[in-house]
């Protein structure tokens, strides 16, 4: 038994859960979450509340907790002035974002998954090609496209070009010329060399895929996928 030393912590190790797992909420989340009532709507929010403190991504849940609440009340406070067209505008805006703020919880989880490992994952859940492999040039085109963003902002900061928003409402043809035209040049690139990369490390390969991590449901997957078909059951059974 290894003991804790004085002033270290205990803390909650983080479950390892099968891609398959994640991506099996994400996607039932997803579903339902468009088409339930507001009970339903919580029940969620809690399952994937609890979801990604399992999973270990811990440090966004408070401020994902905050603007969830927060967005709940608005909305349920634009509602009340349906005879106002601006109120009702951000009403209908606050519907949508109050749905799609507990899908991130699954998303955050689903996008830490290592790009090699979901894509043998979703190749031993045969999965066809035609959509196998624009997900796996795609999965890793996305970071790259974040980095390539992140540098251009700093490039435009050395420059004197302060990116606000305050500016890129005041000058968008200058925003338009300086971030978008660089940034669009670039992604072509990467796309391409994203591309030949895949290729060449044998994406086309019709052989089962290696993975470094054995690929298998464990405990922690099935408890969740338990879990979830509780949450689901009440759903149905509730609207």
């Amino acid at each position: 038994m290894k003991l804790v030393e004085p002033g270290e912590t205990m803390r909650m190790e983080s479950i390892k859960l099968d891609a398959r797992t994640k991506t099996l909420v994400v996607l039932v989340s997803g579903f339902f979450i468009f088409f339930t009532s507001d009970f339903g709507l919580i029940l969620l929010f809690l399952f994937l509340l609890g979801y990604s403190y399992l999973a270990g991504e811990r440090k966004v849940l408070p401020y994902i907790t905050i603007a969830f609440i927060f967005t709940n009340f608005f909305q349920r406070f634009a509602f009340g002035y349906e005879d106002s067209v601006i109120m009702a505008t951000f009403a209908f805006f606050a519907y949508f974002a109050v749905r799609t703020i507990p899908l991130l919880l699954g998303g955050i989880v689903l996008s830490k998954t290592p790009p090699g490992e979901l894509i043998a994952t979703l190749q031993k859940c045969y999965m066809p090609r035609a959509i196998l492999i624009p997900l796996a040039v795609g999965l890793r085109f996305l970071p790259t496209i974040r980095q390539e963003t992140g540098a251009i902002l700093d490039v435009m900061r050395l420059r004197g070009i302060s990116p606000t928003v305050w500016n890129i409402w005041r000058h968008p043809l200058l925003t338009f010329e300086y971030l978008l035209v660089p940034l669009v040049i670039r992604s072509l690139t990467i796309a391409d060399d994203i591309s030949m990369a895949a290729v060449t490390r044998g994406i086309e390969n019709p052989a089962a895929r290696s993975s470094l991590r054995e690929i298998k449901f464990s405990t922690a997957d099935r408890f969740v996928c338990l879990a979830l078909v509780i949450v689901v059951a009440v759903l149905l059974n509730v609207g």
